[in-house]
């Protein structure tokens, strides 16, 4: 499991890669991830990192996902705003 990951150009393809390496090769493992979508960077990011899942050597496809609502504490003020963070489930795919 992984939560708010990506926020960084390197770090999608880095992400793959780490759960590439190390999710079992087990029919029934499952790697979850969630991204805040803070902004058009993020959301962006979410995308190329769900790319680079499916082109990881065995690919990695989501097979749930969704948006829901989340408290974002990424600021230097008290408030916490509400984001929505994309979620998805992902196993490997036999090719």
């Amino acid at each position: 499991m992984a939560t708010d990951p990506i926020y960084d150009d390197g770090h999608p393809e880095l992400l793959a890669g780490a759960i590439h390496s190390y999710m079992s090769l087990d029919g029934n493992a499952r790697a979850v991830v969630m991204v805040p979508q803070r902004d058009a960077t993020t959301i962006a990011l979410s995308w190329v990192f769900r790319e680079a899942m499916q082109n990881q050597a065995i690919p990695l496809a989501c097979v749930e996902g969704g948006i829901v609502p989340g408290q974002d504490d990424w600021g230097e003020d008290d408030e916490t705003p509400q984001v929505a963070c994309w979620w998805g489930v992902f196993q490997r795919r036999q090719v």
